[in-house]
């Protein structure tokens, strides 16, 4: 058996030589230069086989491209001379085709924003984010210079290893689907802002190379920031005037020219951003928040997504190739202490300003976590510094291992981050109650999933009817406020399978799911469906598009948000429970009566 598996894999891989010299052939019969198609085959024989192989060993697809990327490159495999030409060695050349990777993923997230959603985060965007640069700049600046370097090199590592990876942050968030998550949030506040510090951060490094290096020019820094506040403000007000109109001409061209002109303005933001001297990956978060508003969202990220998914692999693969191992192995104890060094000193920075802005304990340590290792603009900012020779050759090695290491270790990190949250989770339970408080055999004929705003009014209506229900809700203000106000409710985490199952929503007359996280009402509708297949499942949506989305899910009914939402919700909810019509209006407008009494609108009802 084992003899054969051999056999087989041995056919493959001379299938795969073979396959190589039959590019090479060709390219030379048909004047293509060979690079042109071994690049692409390497590439796609690992996105295509490689990487599905780790996944099914349970291995991150991150850390498997950086890996390989490593393997391959110039620093390993790429000095054997006999396996050059079958291997990626233009790494220039591929690294642009992996800048575009970044690129899609910026522009996919700003299709899941909105201004609105972005003025909400600006106390984490210009708090927590713009703290944290300056915190660990001056705190990572100190250790180095404590550690004998000079001033220069130690203001440069503190200003590159203060950022983050947003590639690699934000694609492992999309993929756990938690962008829109507190969790996503607090990250994603903090990521814009180290984007937003492009302009300034690379005023400083210029100023590392004068004569007066080591003095910040506050005159300088602060042209920089206005810099990008206009640059910002001009392209988003630009892509607004022009994104609409494009967009009805494109319906002439078809679905490709749909794409032709949503991939013109995305590599034209991305551009501009570039002029603007901030990151291209800016500029197609920016050309996404212009398209977030139109109809053709949807759209958009769905013939988006395959483009955005190869190329963020070949980022990944181009990054983990940058790696200098020569120099990582003659200099290893000093590159792992400046990694614990940047890891401790950012968890700490970053976990007190958390704090400090009121984001939760389970959310403030995977934040930490999260965003403690270096990210891709260091590579920038060292490149930069090595052009103005402000760092030889041997210490821009050092310092471009150091963020390399550092970003190969997120997926480790993401872990830690997401068991040490998981715990401060079941804490948080200790403190307010569990669902063994709950009979055996309880009864209840509705299960409500969510305690806020809309929530509270259905557990009214449902009060004062005198039918039994068990409430839960995944955020602990909710519960602490809805128990203040007489409320009894749980705190579990409602869109989680395994949890549902404890509450039996098969035995439930109706689930009514009032969470205020879209992302968590459609996991808890596909669940509670999953569960209880003939249960009545009434759903808060936001709009129409994702009301829609929650009856395919298995909603029977999905009311979208707008004034009074909550009352219709409550109103369904009593129909569906075999109420007489009567009842349900005299309960409705004693409902009304009671707000009205609350804000001394008692005389405009009666009118």
């Amino acid at each position: 058996m084992a003899s054969g598996q051999l056999a087989k894999e041995r056919q493959v891989g001379y299938a795969y030589v073979n396959l190589f010299r039959f590019s090479k052939g060709l390219s030379v019969a048909s004047g293509v230069g060979a690079e042109v198609l071994i690049e692409p085959i390497v590439y796609l024989g690992m996105a295509g086989l490689v990487v599905p192989l780790a996944r099914r060993l349970g291995l991150n697809e991150i850390l498997t491209f950086l890996l390989l990327g490593v393997i391959i490159g110039p620093g390993a495999l790429g000095q054997l001379e006999i396996l050059q030409p079958y291997l990626i060695t233009n790494t220039q050349q591929i690294s642009l085709l992996a800048d575009l990777g970044v690129i899609f993923l910026m522009f996919t997230i700003g299709l899941e924003l909105s201004p609105t959603r972005l003025y909400a985060m600006r106390r984490l965007i210009g708090g927590v984010g713009g703290l944290q640069i300056v915190i660990t700049t001056i705190l990572l600046t100190m250790a180095m210079m404590a550690l004998g370097f000079s001033e220069e090199h130690a203001i440069l590592f503190g200003m590159a290893m203060s950022l983050s990876s947003t590639a690699m942050v934000m694609h492992l968030l999309s993929e756990r689907r938690a962008l829109a998550s507190p969790l996503g949030r607090a990250n994603f506040g903090v990521l814009l802002a180290q984007d937003l510090a492009v302009i300034p951060l690379l005023f400083a490094v210029s100023n590392l190379a004068s004569d007066d290096a080591g003095t910040v020019d506050f005159m300088v820094l602060g042209l920089g920031v206005g810099q990008a506040i206009i640059v910002v403000i001009a392209m988003y007000s630009i892509g607004r005037l022009v994104a609409r109109p494009f967009l009805v001409h494109s319906q002439f061209g078809g679905r490709a020219g749909f794409m032709a002109i949503i991939l013109l303005i995305m590599f034209a933001m991305s551009a501009g951003a570039e002029l603007g001297g901030l990151s291209a990956s800016l500029g197609a978060l920016l050309a996404g928040l212009v398209f977030a508003s139109t109809a053709s969202r949807h759209q958009i990220e769905a013939d988006i997504e395959p483009f955005k998914t190869l190329l963020l692999g070949l980022f990944f693969l181009t990054s983990g190739m940058l790696l200098p191992l020569s120099s990582m192995l003659s200099n290893l104890p000093l590159v792992l202490l400046l990694i614990v060094i940047m890891v401790v000193i950012k968890i700490m920075v970053i976990g007190t300003l958390m704090l400090l802005f009121k984001q939760g304990r389970a959310v403030t340590v995977e934040s930490a976590f999260l965003l403690a290792p270096a990210g891709e603009f260091a590579f920038v900012l060292l490149a930069t510094a090595s052009s103005h020779d402000v760092i030889n050759q041997e210490i821009r090695e050092i310092l471009l291992a150091v963020a390399l290491i550092s970003m190969m270790t997120l997926p480790i990190m993401a872990k830690l981050g997401g068991h040490f949250g998981k715990k401060l989770h079941r804490d948080q339970e200790d403190v307010t109650s569990h669902l063994d408080e709950l009979p055996e055999n309880n009864t209840s004929d509705v299960l409500l999933l969510g305690i806020g705003r809309v929530g509270k009014t259905i557990a009214e209506a449902l009060e004062m009817q005198n039918i039994p229900y068990i409430a839960v809700d995944n955020r602990m203000n909710h519960v602490r406020e809805a128990r203040r106000e007489g409320i009894e409710v749980f705190f579990g985490e409602a869109r989680r399978e395994d949890f549902l199952m404890r509450l039996q929503p098969e035995k439930r007359q109706v689930v009514v799911i009032a969470l205020d996280d879209p992302p968590s009402v459609y996991a808890a509708t596909r669940s509670v469906r999953k569960l209880a297949p003939n249960v009545r499942i009434i759903t808060r949506s936001h709009d129409e598009d994702s009301a829609n989305r929650l009856r395919d899910a298995g909603a029977s009914m999905a009311i979208p948000d707008m004034l009074g939402s909550s009352l219709m919700i409550s109103e369904q909810t009593l129909r569906c429970l075999g109420l007489p019509q009567d009842l349900i209006s005299s309960t409705q407008q004693a409902m009304r009566l009671k707000r009205a009494e609350r804000l001394n609108l008692e005389d405009s009802l009666h009118d």
